[in-house]
């Protein structure tokens, strides 16, 4: 971690998409730049861009596995982030810490 890190939320993914609440990634008006990702219970798909994660046998999105953190150094990555349980039926959760500029 190279930055000052804001309080861990967790957001829990259920079988549809979502978009982590922005005031996760907000301290002081200034924005994260970046972010610790890390799937708790079951895997979690991660999509960026406009792109909407899907679950199936064509899935799309990138797939967190439970335990392994991910470390996202872009603003527009955290901006444009949404999630979804990767398996229907299995709830993941996904605990993310920001992180902000130093002086911030």
């Amino acid at each position: 971690m190279h930055g000052v890190p804001g309080p861990t939320a967790r957001v829990v993914c259920y079988d549809f998409y979502g978009e982590p609440n922005p005031a996760i990634f907000t301290r002081n008006g200034n924005f994260a730049v970046a972010a610790i990702l890390t799937a708790e219970v079951h895997p979690v798909r991660i999509a960026f861009g406009g792109a909407i994660p899907t679950q199936g046998i064509q899935p799309v999105g990138h797939t967190l596995v439970v335990g392994l953190p991910l470390r996202i150094c872009n603003t527009q990555l955290i901006r444009t982030m949404r999630v979804i349980n990767a398996t229907n039926g299995s709830n993941g959760v996904l605990n993310i810490t920001p992180e902000y500029e130093i002086g911030e």
